[in-house]
């Protein structure tokens, strides 16, 4: 198995790339920009972006790339060939990712085709003439056709080969593909055109791998954060019934998701289970899996990219080659093989930057029937690699820490980086960061400021009803039973029996907490009952031993301490409700917060300090109702051109019109993303914006035109690229003064790149913070307050940039706050219910165990 990238590889030169640009570099030149804005829609390069650019341009380097899905890898080799007028060679693995970017390029007024077996256009001949400026073709092609490209590099030159998802050259890999290993001879064919090998998944490892694999020559390594924070990720464990499983999903009444949606399911057979689920509630949906014709599979995938279905329900063979930017969740409908095709799959997810939440809905059976097939591997090195990969994934699907973290961890071989987009330990990151877990131990006999109440008897409880039902039901039976459910689900039998009903002063949430913490803690087990499909919930040897080495405690009961065993569950109860969508993803139903805790020879506590209630949407209702017009109209734009609306516009660009509100085709080229030739194609969505408009009384366009001094330092600084430097030396202004006049564009509505202009996500958080904070607590009118606290290396423009942000988006939710004097808000502390009654139970159940 190969190792990570090591500094043993002098002709490696691997680079960890930060968000900002490398100041080794030259900026890009005005003419670039211009070619940017007008084919790609964007006025400035990302910083990866730029160095990769620039190596194959003047320094003709090979390049291993890996970048975060959606930070825009497909740049990296569409625009050498268009600025130089060349051609660029890429290799992809899937015919339908090819036709989706042929037709956006299309779009774009830039000439691309691809060559395979689905070709049924003559395009050899215009090919050869230097017509396109774009190539795409799967690696069989490539490899049986490497005169073709000899030929092309002798007439009218290769810019660079492109090896696109390159992770599947690698055997170790999670989508190994085997015609990608000869492209291993492109090196010696063509050794002066720089390849240039992209992937969103490869741990140091394959990254090794693939290097190797494609002989390249002295190739800069360059890897963006693998972190996408715009996606929300949560676990959660199978109910057993798909309804239930996903009925949270989908709206109240309507049935249908927020958006477009993937379901993957482990199997063909399940994955019809859900689809014949899901369409049974009216959703409309799809099933894709390799079963199917392959006529079908494309009619699916085809309605899918147009919004004629909502949901894709998949096995895990489809999603690489789906090119649809505004999917807003993806669910695992059982457990994920491992942690590289996990992330893989997860990628197709928010891919337009917008909050998009991923799921997970899994059983322990999951992870059994995944250890038994890898187990069937001949392989034994292989064998095991897949089993290590499967452990780790087992961890992120057990773990209580950060599931981001653990995602990252995993990709980043050197220190874990600091997530730039600040959102670990906030409500939009996991399900654990949402709970809000604060850890802080403390011995036995200390006392957590506030109080400590002792859950030894909920424990006791909950296990004491497992067992008196037998062990012959799942987790949820048992908790119904203590809160003396007449449900059919309990028996009439067990309604006589001591501990019916003991619990009914706990909520439903508690207990169903308590035991998700009693099986962390292997105190309670999942076991398979008579078929794979019913899972019970049982009692483990563990608990067994515990109870007989506590077999005299029940002579030492006290009213005011239960220790009945080396166990002490310290539970804090939250009750917080979020209920804006758009601001917490995946969040589609109330949430109350508890924790609980596990003492051994100390005391683990978990505390959640509730979430600020004092947020606004990012979104205000006005750009809510046209955003929603502009959706609808695109639609209907988008059917009548028969193309996939998310190719024709992003949802980030419907969006920013909607906040923006051009009213001209020149200011509609002002949008982040709209080239050119997009412009036109828009042209009758101004006509939604001004009818709205004039229906609501709302300004079109920008609040006003600027004066002209601040119009001549706006132009130069973000429509032509040039950095505030590089304005003052050509305005002869102290760069003061352009702060000021770009702050007041930017308030008369004019788009700014606040990142270029020196606003950092990590500096932004500093100040967010700050003004989150005492003695400020969101006072976003008191400047001074905010300048006096915030560091002096952070400038006064810098600190306005990110009040009038605030303004525009809202206060984002802190993260809790971490002390050693644990916060205490709201508590609602859940006595336990002590009798005689009880206590006589208990003292049976002890000699039961025994």
């Amino acid at each position: 198995m190969p190792s990570g990238l090591g500094n043993e590889e002098d002709d490696i030169e691997e680079l960890e790339e930060e968000e900002e640009f490398d100041p080794s570099l030259p900026e890009p030149l005005p003419e670039q920009i211009k070619c940017l804005k007008m084919y790609f829609g964007h006025s400035r390069f990302k910083p990866v972006q730029w160095k990769v650019i620039h190596s194959v341009l003047k320094e003709r380097r090979d390049n291993l790339v890996v970048m975060a899905t959606g930070y825009g890898k497909s740049l990296c080799f569409q625009f050498p060939p268009v600025y130089c007028v060349g051609v660029s060679i890429v290799i992809c693995p899937l015919i339908a990712l090819m036709e989706d970017q042929v037709l956006q390029l299309e779009m774009s007024n830039i000439p691309a085709c691809f060559l395979g077996s689905a070709q049924t256009k003559n395009v050899l001949a215009g090919l050869k003439q230097g017509q396109y400026r774009v190539v795409y073709m799967t690696p069989e092609y490539c490899s049986g056709n490497v005169s073709l490209l000899e030929q092309l590099d002798r007439s009218i030159g290769i810019s660079l080969i492109a090896v696109d998802e390159a992770h599947c050259i690698s055997e170790w890999g999670h989508d190994f593909r085997g015609a990608y290993r000869s492209l291993g001879n492109l090196k010696r064919s063509l050794p002066n055109v720089p390849i240039v090998a992209l992937t969103a998944t490869a741990s140091p490892s394959i990254r090794e791998d693939i290097v190797k694999s494609l002989n390249l020559e002295r190739p800069i390594v360059t890897c963006t954060s693998f972190d996408r924070p715009n996606l929300y990720l949560d676990v959660n464990r199978k109910s057993g019934g798909v309804f239930q499983d996903l009925n949270g999903f989908l709206k109240k009444g309507d049935y249908e998701f927020e958006g477009s949606s993937i379901v993957y399911c482990p199997s063909r057979k399940e994955a019809e289970r859900v689809t014949s689920t899901l369409t049974s509630l009216g959703v409309t949906c799809g099933v894709y899996h390799a079963g199917l014709g392959i006529k079908q599979r494309r009619e699916t995938q085809h309605r899918f990219m147009r919004d004629e279905i909502q949901c894709i329900v998949a096995t895990v063979a489809f999603g690489m080659g789906i090119n649809k930017a505004d999917i807003r969740k993806v669910i695992h409908y059982g457990a994920p093989k491992e942690m590289e095709s996990y992330y893989q799959e997860i990628g197709r997810a928010g891919r337009d930057g917008l909050p998009s939440a991923c799921h997970v809905l899994w059983a322990p059976a999951d992870l059994k029937l995944n250890r038994f097939l890898i187990n069937q591997v001949a392989n034994n090195k292989y064998r095991g690699y897949k089993l290590k990969m499967m452990g780790k994934m087992d961890l992120y699907l057990n773990s209580s820490k950060c599931r981001r973290k653990l995602i990252l961890s995993h990709f980043e071989d050197k220190q874990l980086r600091k997530v730039t987009s600040g959102i670990m330990g906030t409500d939009q990151c996991c399900d654990n960061c949402r709970s809000g877990w604060v850890f802080c131990q403390v011995g036995v006999n200390d006392t957590v400021d506030g109080g400590r109440q002792d859950y030894g008897v909920l424990a006791f409880q909950l296990m004491g009803a497992v067992s008196a039902m037998g062990e012959r039901f799942g987790s949820a039976a048992p908790i119904l039973f203590l809160r003396g459910s007449y449900s059919q689900r309990v028996p009439e039998k067990y309604r006589c029996h001591p501990l019916f009903g003991a619990g009914k002063s706990v909520s439903e949430p508690c207990w169903k907490a308590l035991s998700r913490e009693l099986m962390n803690e292997e105190y309670l087990k999942d076991a398979t009952g008579a078929s794979k499909f019913c899972i019970l919930c049982k009692i483990t040897p563990k608990v067994r031993h515990n109870i007989s080495r506590q077999h005299n405690i029940y002579h030492k009961i006290r009213a005011a301490e239960l220790n009945l065993f080396p166990i002490f569950f310290v539970l804090f109860f939250f009750n917080s409700r979020h209920e804006d969508i758009s601001t917490c993803p995946g969040n589609n139903r109330p949430h109350h917060f508890w924790y609980s805790v596990t003492i051994s020879s100390g005391v683990w506590v978990k505390s959640m300090v509730k979430p600020s209630q004092g947020g606004k949407s990012h979104i205000t209702s006005c750009v809510t109702v046209l955003y929603a017009k502009l959706v609808a109209e695109r639609q209907k734009l988008a059917s009548e051109k028969d193309i996939p609306p998310a190719i024709l516009a992003t949802n980030k660009i419907l969006l920013d019109m909607a906040k923006m509100r051009p009213c001209t085709v020149s200011s509609l080229k002002q949008v982040d993303g709209v080239s050119e030739a997009k412009s036109s194609m828009l042209t009758p969505l101004l006509k939604t914006i001004t009818s709205f408009c004039d229906v609501r009384g709302a300004v079109t366009g920008r609040s006003s035109s600027l004066p002209n001094s601040i119009a001549i330092t706006y132009r130069l600084f973000q429509e032509e690229g040039k950095s505030m430097r590089q304005v003052s030396d050509v305005r002869s202004l102290p760069v003061a003064v352009l702060e000021t006049q770009l702050i007041q564009a930017f308030r008369a509505n004019y788009p700014l790149d606040t990142e270029r202009a020196g606003l950092t996500t990590a500096i932004r958080t500093t100040i967010s913070r700050i003004i989150q904070s005492h003695p400020v607590n969101s006072d976003l009118s008191d400047i001074k307050a905010i300048r006096a606290r915030v560091p002096d290396d952070i400038s006064t423009f810098l600190i306005q940039l990110t009040v009038e942000l605030l303004q525009r988006q809202g206060m984002p939710t802190a993260p809790p706050a971490v002390s050693t004097s644990l916060q205490q808000p709201e508590l609602t502390w859940i006595e336990p219910e002590v009798n005689i009654r009880f206590l006589l139970y208990i003292c049976q159940l002890a000699d039961a165990f025994i």
